[in-house]
């Protein structure tokens, strides 16, 4: 084999592995963009199984009415307790379903309207 074949051989080599590693990469992003939509999805299910009202509501009323719900006393140590548990299963504290959604919307800069007609 003279040079130029044998530099045309590696050269070919090196488009098929660069070839491959493209592929692999775009396998990747396509499995790690499955696993988010996914575990959005689920987490979508459990907030809309909560808290009903929600399925009503605009993107930016569900950001609103979530930031009442983080500004709510004792939220911050449910949320750490929560990422402490073993398995990520979230223990609810008893206090946790002391506040429905019509005590959320009396409390000071929470959401006002819960869905799209206002009500």
């Amino acid at each position: 084999m003279d040079k130029p074949q044998k530099e045309q051989k590696i050269e070919k080599k090196i488009g098929q592995l660069q070839n491959q590693q493209k592929t692999l990469l775009n396998r990747k992003r396509s499995e790690e963009h499955r696993a988010r939509t996914h575990r959005l999805i689920g987490r979508c299910a459990i907030l809309e199984a909560i808290f009903p009202a929600v399925v009503d509501m605009e993107g930016e009323e569900v950001k609103a009415f979530l930031i009442a719900l983080s500004r709510l006393p004792g939220s911050m140590e449910a949320m750490e307790t929560a990422w402490k548990n073993e398995g990520g299963e979230v223990t609810p504290s008893p206090r946790a379903y002391l506040y429905t959604v019509p005590v959320l919307c009396a409390l000071p800069g929470a959401v006002a309207s819960f869905g799209r007609d206002g009500g």
